[in-house]
Formats: structure tokens, sequence, C-alpha cells
């Protein structure tokens, strides 16, 4: 007998069947089917939670010491939470010597 899973149309499906054909395409839909039918929910996670490390990153790449207000606006966080984000970076610029100037600790010992 033909594979009956290969005969599914879209009209045989329910609505919220369809919408999900619609994004994924009928071939994805069938493996889908094949893969997870009959077993509990698959959890698709919201976009902002998959990309959050991606953003982060940005963040962090764009940190420049005085502009977590303005990255807090870009990304739609507060700004406390991107000062939180940036923490390490904002030590690690504060450490760092002015231009023009050495660190009494890079000076040669001799």
């Amino acid at each position: 007998m033909d594979d009956l899973l290969e005969m599914l149309t879209v009209d045989d499906l329910s609505d919220k069947e369809r919408s999900l054909v619609e994004v994924i395409g009928m071939r994805a839909y069938r493996a889908m089917v094949r893969e997870y039918g009959g077993s509990d929910p698959v959890y698709i996670p919201k976009e902002e939670t998959i990309t959050m490390p991606i953003r982060n990153r940005l963040i962090l790449k764009e940190y420049n010491g005085d502009n977590a207000g303005k990255l807090a606006q870009k990304y739609r966080l507060t700004e406390q939470y991107v000062r939180t984000l940036v923490k390490d970076k904002t030590e690690e610029i504060r450490r760092r010597p002015l231009d023009g100037q050495t660190s009494f600790w890079d000076q040669d010992a001799g």
C-alpha cells in the first residue's frame, strides 16, 4: 500500500495544521509528523529567547564604556540590564591606561 502520509494534502488538514504547513511546507510537515507524531508537543522557543545570545554578543561588541543608554534603547532593554551584561567589559575598560599614558606595571625594571 502506498504511504498514506505522502497522499496528504493541505485540504486534509485543520486550520491550525494548515497555518504550520504555510510556514514550513508540506514536505517538512510530513517529516515532523513521522518524527514527532503522537508524542508530546514539540516546544518551539520564542524568537527573542533563541536569539538572546546573539543580541548579547552584539551589545558586548558595541559597548564602549559610555553608551549603555543608547544600547538599551537600540535593543529595547533597560539600561540596568545592559550595565549588568557589560559589567566585566566596563572593568576592563576602566583598567586600561589612557591614550599616551603608560602603566607603572608596564615599565622595564632596569
